[in-house]
């Protein structure tokens, strides 16, 4: 077993051999000298390069540490990718015409129905618009994980806190706050992506389907017609 200096000495080895690793270092256990030691103390290093892709793509870039018995990958599968015209319109309206389900669903009182709505269609559209302006700041170059778990290091604190806000549906005023929220996010995000990308985004849909929706939360109980 080789010491814990020889792995020191090859971790700053292959970072000074590799231009793109611009600089090392570990966080984890080993930093903390109030942990005890054992033989269970990994390494966790940390490099910083000027591009992940080829590390991405060499499948054995970790041979260099020497044989490697199994390893977790990054989440590749979570990597954003970019999107064209026909994706984006698509997602758009799916966004836009799946939410006049929710409304319905409120005005009727089905609050399962409509947060079944919200989070397994509204919710998947939003997130992957949110995703795609991730991959537009990052060029298309990071993973965001499952759920997008990790999208909150690139979007700005104020609009990601309005997304969780998204979460909270336990009522009919609840869920229509929620609503409201998403489709704010939406809208402002469809543009900034539609723009960087050189979309059309068709504003008329989103306008409409604001109207209806702000009509069915208005409307009676004993209404007769939706109007």
């Amino acid at each position: 077993m080789r010491s814990e200096q020889e792995i020191m000495d090859l971790i700053l080895e292959i970072a000074q051999k590799d231009d793109k690793i611009k600089a090392v270092y570990m966080n984890g256990s080993r930093t903390n000298p109030n942990v005890p030691k054992d033989i269970f103390q990994d390494y966790d290093i940390v490099y910083v390069v000027t591009d992940t892709k080829p590390y991405i793509e060499d499948k054995g870039w970790p041979d260099r540490f020497g044989e490697v018995w199994f390893m977790q990958y990054p989440d590749e599968d979570y990597y954003v990718a970019k999107p064209n015209q026909e994706q984006f319109k698509s997602t758009c309206n799916e966004f836009w015409w799946c939410l006049n389900n929710v409304g319905k669903g409120l005005w009727r009182n089905e609050l399962p129905y409509a947060n079944d709505m919200l989070n397994f269609v509204i919710r998947k559209m939003l997130e992957r618009m949110l995703c795609w302006q991730v991959g537009v700041t990052t060029d298309f170059t990071v993973s965001t994980g499952k759920s997008a778990k990790y999208m909150y290091k690139w979007i700005p604190d104020n609009d990601y806190n309005h997304y969780l806000r998204t979460y909270s549906c336990g009522s009919v005023e609840e869920c229509w706050n929620s609503v409201f929220l998403m489709t704010d996010l939406f809208g402002k995000y469809a543009r900034i992506v539609s723009e960087a990308m050189g979309f059309v985004y068709n504003e008329g849909e989103e306008v409409a389907c604001l109207t209806y929706l702000k009509l069915v939360q208005k409307l009676p109980k004993d209404a007769n017609e939706v109007c």
